[in-house]
């Protein structure tokens, strides 16, 4: 399947962790990581309302 490139911008402990979990689970990539995470909310519908309706701003002050 073809990917498409988009870019994104991360606040820098979101990057880190990203890397992080790519560190712990030698994924081959970070933007593998983010497809992993992306499939996963793609895969679990039950989940979408969970991911993406509670408000989690870790920078709002």
């Amino acid at each position: 399947m073809d990917k498409i490139n988009m870019e994104i911008q991360l606040n820098p402990d979101q990057a880190k962790f990203i890397e992080s979990i790519q560190e712990k689970y030698k994924i081959r990539s970070t933007d593998k990581v983010v497809r992993i995470l992306l499939d996963y909310a793609l895969t679990e519908p039950t989940q979408q309302d969970e991911i993406f309706t509670e408000r989690r701003c870790l920078r709002c002050g």
